[in-house]
């Protein structure tokens, strides 16, 4: 029988330049997870490789993360990663809802056609207008996107859940992507981080709609 690797379906790699972008309402989960030290000084791509090699991870959807001007990784070293080891990781890039819809567009045509990127994530709790409030996924201002992901064949990645950085949460109700996946029945949904504590919703609305999955 063939043998089969586990798939990272979401793997950021935090090089020691990135780690010092980290928003500081993300060093307190770190701390709990007792893995501030390795968030915050990083590590290169070739420990990276050899961490997936030992724990038998075959591939590895190698993502960007932003946060406002903070740049953990960027969308760029994700294309040029993906293009050295094709083998080794599909490429997930991000965009800011909040710009205007045409130059989301347009970045969403680069990261597709030219960084060769297949997914795009998004994170609801980092497009608030304050600390207290995030974006919940089915407001109009994400609806670019989605067009521009449906028209390029390229799926959608968005966190749902409760936050484990000190940021809001109540917009990771995965309810919120029922409306998303009736308006735009060709876009690839994933529902990122299971939807704990609202499980149950998320695991209806893949039953219910064909074109939303689960990422645990």
């Amino acid at each position: 029988m063939e043998k089969i690797g586990a798939i990272d379906a979401w793997a950021t790699l935090v090089t020691p330049e990135g780690a010092t972008q980290w928003p500081p309402e993300f060093v307190h989960i770190f701390k709990r997870y007792k893995v501030d030290r390795r968030m915050l000084e990083g590590m290169t791509l070739e420990t990276m490789l050899a961490e997936m090699d030992e724990a038998d991870v075959e591939i590895a959807v190698f993502s960007a993360f932003g946060y406002g001007n903070l740049h953990v990784m960027r969308n760029e070293t994700v294309g040029e990663t993906v293009r050295k080891h094709p083998d080794r990781f599909i490429g997930a890039g991000t965009v800011d809802p909040r710009k205007r819809p045409m130059d989301v567009a347009r970045e969403i045509e680069r990261l597709v056609r030219e960084l060769g990127i297949r997914l795009v994530r998004l994170e609801p709790y980092a497009y608030g207008g304050d600390d207290y409030t995030g974006l919940p996924p089915n407001d109009k201002r994400y609806w670019p996107v989605y067009l521009k992901c449906a028209e390029l064949g390229a799926a959608v990645a968005i966190q749902v859940g409760h936050t484990g950085p000190l940021m809001p949460s109540e917009c990771g109700r995965p309810i919120y992507l029922d409306e998303v996946a009736l308006a735009f029945p060709e876009l690839v949904i994933l529902g990122c981080h299971l939807g704990q504590p609202w499980h149950e919703e998320m695991m209806t609305l893949a039953w219910k709609h064909p074109n939303v999955y689960v990422e645990t």
